[in-house]
């Protein structure tokens, strides 16, 4: 009957349910339903008063019609991992570390290169003697550590 033949391969003539899917509300809760609450809730949150909204859910917690299951699951505790731990659980640790930025480093080598060469031009240049030249970088080695303690 709901079948039919078709060069030797059966084919069924099942027809097909259509389901619509429907919301149902649930009388049995007496009181405001929990979609209410809950906007209720968000509203106190959303004007910045996080301890009226608290209070708002504690009270309404385990009643009719409230938050059944609010604040009631146990807190899990943070635990902080060692660097063996991640390493055992093949955690890429360098990902979690703040980006380095090597930019200022290289900058201030070349610097270091560039002085280095001016010292050298200028005592070429200028004819200036040993004792002048160690004078001379004594005072700009103070300077630049000078520079370096501010930084810290």
């Amino acid at each position: 009957m709901g079948s039919m033949v078709y060069y030797g391969f059966r084919l069924s003539l099942r027809p097909r349910l259509n389901l619509r899917m429907v919301r149902a509300l649930c009388s049995i809760e007496p009181g405001g339903s929990r979609l209410q609450i809950l906007e209720q809730v968000d509203k106190e949150l959303a004007s910045g008063n996080d301890v009226a909204a608290l209070s708002l859910a504690r009270d309404l917690q385990g009643k009719p019609g409230g938050l059944r299951c609010f604040g009631a699951a146990r807190q899990i505790p943070q635990r902080l991992y060692t660097l063996d731990e991640l390493k055992l659980n093949n955690i890429d640790t360098l990902s979690l570390l703040s980006p380095v930025d090597a930019t200022l480093g290289s900058i201030e080598r070349n610097l270091q290169v560039a002085a280095v060469l001016a010292g050298i031009s200028a005592w070429v240049a200028f004819g200036l003697t040993q004792q002048q030249i160690l004078l001379l970088s004594l005072g700009l080695l103070f300077l630049w550590s000078l520079d370096l303690v501010s930084c810290i």
